[in-house]
């Protein structure tokens, strides 16, 4: 088996390791709700419980970033560099590194707007440029 396939092995069992810890929080303490998603709603692609728990699953990582003082422009730049080294891997032919770069370079994305909601730094100029990365990666 090639290390392509353990990463993609490995990628699975991340997700499913996050799944789970949701599926007990559920049991413990019931749904998480946050009033973002509430009033977002779901998509064509994701529901709102799904939304709610990968919510819920980012939160800790967002408030860690905000207590090292790492800006959402910082994590956008973070995420098209992922994107681009994802890129490169899937033209050689690394598809496994490929997903792993291109699945960090979509928490960023999650993450660059969490960021900035927590700290209050939302602004044009950010939305800008986390649309712009978006559509490069």
């Amino acid at each position: 088996m090639t290390n392509d396939f353990w990463i993609s092995l490995g990628l699975l069992a991340f997700a499913g390791l996050a799944a789970g810890a949701y599926s007990l929080r559920m049991f413990l303490r019931g749904r998480a709700r946050f009033d973002r998603v509430n009033r977002q709603g779901g998509s064509a692609l994701l529901n709102q419980e799904v939304m709610q728990g990968a919510y819920w699953f980012f939160q800790p990582l967002g408030k860690a970033l905000v207590f090292f003082k790492i800006t959402p422009n910082q994590i956008s730049w973070a995420s098209l560099v992922f994107g681009v080294v994802a890129a490169i891997c899937f033209g050689v032919g690394h598809f496994g590194s490929a997903a792993v770069f291109g699945t960090i370079s979509g928490m960023l994305d999650a993450l660059d707007g969490m960021v900035a909601r927590l700290t209050g730094t939302s602004s044009d100029a950010g939305e800008v440029l986390d649309a712009a990365v978006d559509r490069y990666v």
